[in-house]
């Protein structure tokens, strides 16, 4: 479900999406948490967007 509400955002996103949300799944998978995932992805974002 969060695939398809998340998923044309990622196909029309730039870098900063896709490394978010490859972090999102690779947090989901190391911590099980769908929450704590989706606040690093954000973090992630945040960061590459301010870098570039």
């Amino acid at each position: 479900m969060v695939v398809s509400i998340v998923g044309p955002e990622l196909v029309a996103g730039g870098p900063s999406a896709w490394l978010g949300g490859a972090a999102v799944v690779v947090l989901t998978r190391k911590t099980g948490s769908l929450l704590a995932a989706m606040v690093g992805g954000l973090g992630v974002v945040l960061a590459v967007r301010a870098v570039l």
